[in-house]
């Protein structure tokens, strides 16, 4: 599943001296992960870079009920940023759709 990002927000860091940027993805769906598994979610973003950092990732989407996986980490390529998401229940999980906001610290 590949879905689009829009950029919402950026930042200067001064201590680092670089550019944060916030993106927010909305109906991102992971799909069925089983227990202690990881399940991948391509996002494009056009300016992506290899060498971007993905600082944060973090659902807006809260759980009332099982069926919502959570972010575990994200891996930035050219125009692509990959969110990994884990199942932290038993059995398996059809994620629901979830809006997320990735910070992302842009190597130039």
């Amino acid at each position: 599943m590949t879905v689009v990002a829009t950029e919402i927000a950026t930042q200067y860091d001064a201590v680092r001296g670089k550019r944060i940027e916030y993106i927010e993805v909305t109906g991102v769906a992971p799909g069925a992960c089983t227990a202690g598994s990881l399940v991948d979610v391509a996002i494009t973003h056009t300016g992506i870079t290899t060498s971007d950092k993905v600082l944060a990732v973090t659902s807006l989407t809260k759980s009332t009920t099982t069926g919502l996986l959570t972010p575990a980490g994200a891996v930035c390529t050219t125009d692509t940023i990959t969110v990994s998401f884990g199942n932290p229940s038993a059995g398996t999980i059809t994620g629901a759709a979830v809006t997320l906001i990735i910070a992302v610290l842009k190597a130039a």
